[in-house]
């Protein structure tokens, strides 16, 4: 499923998964697929055809406010005090204009990781087709009226899922990232859902590996698989070259790296 972080295959734990998956790539050999791509933290194919691996981070939201903030890290506790000593406010909303609003803090925030930003299609998409229908929402931080930090959120049944997070880094001395973070955890133990998912982090970032642990969160391990039906070969994506983009897409504008990321994220999920 494109930009699904994980998807476990949905089978019977005695099924074996390697047999399963020889046959998946039978029938993606006879209907031309070029690919064939499982994402799970379930199923374990032999690690050698590992193609890559992420974190992932869950929290259980069925104890009261205050049982879920105790369980805190004694630094994300602070972080959240600093935040609302500091004035940050918090707005939570379903509307489009809140999307845009935090759009220019997501393409601030791929800047500087050196990554192009998707397309605002893209958002618009998301907002039309899941937080318009009651399936999300987006929360912005401001201080004094300036929009510092925001993320957005889905939902379906009981479960809660983190899916983006941006900020502007003047403004990383108000801990908003924080405050912004535990409103939604806040929203969510209140309406009665039960698991918080925090996504995925790459296996090289400690930083946001460290963060989501800060709030409590169960680690797990998602693998990824990627079977190349031309070669027959699993795929290692520590083992790809890619070009040095990452600097000079720092430097670039926003507005181009907009185009580039109209034309790149197309092709890929």
């Amino acid at each position: 499923m494109p930009f699904t972080d994980f998807c476990d295959p949905i089978m019977d734990d005695s099924v074996p998964i390697t047999s399963t998956v020889n046959e998946i790539i039978e029938l993606g050999k006879r209907s031309n697929w070029k690919y064939l791509e499982l994402r799970t933290g379930k199923f374990s194919i032999p690690e050698t055809n590992r193609s890559t691996f992420f974190y992932r981070h869950s929290l259980s939201l069925t104890e009261d406010e205050g049982g879920i903030f105790s369980r805190l890290s004694n630094n994300t506790q602070r972080n959240v005090k600093k935040a609302i000593r500091e004035a940050v406010t918090i707005d939570i909303s379903d509307t489009f204009e809140s999307v845009k609003k935090y759009y220019y803090l997501h393409c601030l925030t791929r800047k500087r990781h050196g990554i192009p930003p998707q397309s605002l299609n893209f958002f618009r998409k998301i907002h039309q087709n899941i937080i318009s229908k009651g399936y999300g929402f987006t929360i912005l931080a401001r201080h004094q009226q300036r929009i510092i930090a925001g993320a957005m959120y889905f939902h379906f049944g009981d479960q809660a899922l983190y899916k983006f997070g941006a900020s502007d880094i003047r403004y990383r001395k108000y801990r908003s990232n924080s405050l912004v973070m535990w409103e939604a955890i806040k929203w969510y133990a209140k309406n009665k859902y039960v698991h918080f998912d925090f996504g995925r982090t790459e296996s090289f970032n400690d930083g946001l590996r460290r963060f989501k642990l800060g709030w409590g969160a169960r680690e797990n391990i998602v693998n990824y698989y990627k079977y190349d039906l031309k070669h027959n070969i699993y795929l290692n994506e520590n083992e790809m070259v890619y070009p040095p983009v990452k600097f000079l897409i720092q430097k670039m504008p926003i507005v181009l790296l907009r185009m580039a990321g109209r034309l790149i994220y197309k092709h890929v999920g």
